[in-house]
């Protein structure tokens, strides 16, 4: 169905996006140290980043990504549902 190229270019892709917006926003009210500020330039850098990235790309990583959730809600499921009054096999006495 996918391959491992893909899924792993739509992980990335969503790390890129979710790191790159969470630096932004950690780091929006900084404390400036004027034109050689290492955080603004590295706020530049990755508000490029965010631009640079393609319609088709952002297409493709949407597609992927429901497939990445399902995955993620699949095991976080299977972790933490586990014990249930019907695996258990509990009698309900009425």
């Amino acid at each position: 169905m996918y391959n491992r190229r893909t899924l792993f270019a739509a992980v990335l892709m969503l790390a890129t996006l979710c790191l790159s917006l969470l630096f932004i926003a950690v780091h929006a009210d900084h404390d400036c140290i004027g034109e050689d500020c290492p955080v603004c330039a590295v706020i530049r850098i990755v508000h490029s980043c965010l631009h640079s990235i393609n319609t088709n790309t952002v297409a493709s990583f949407i597609k992927h990504s429901f497939f990445i959730l399902h995955i993620v809600l699949l095991c976080v499921f299977i972790a933490f549902v586990r014990a249930t009054p019907v695996t258990q096999k509990v009698k309900l006495n009425t």
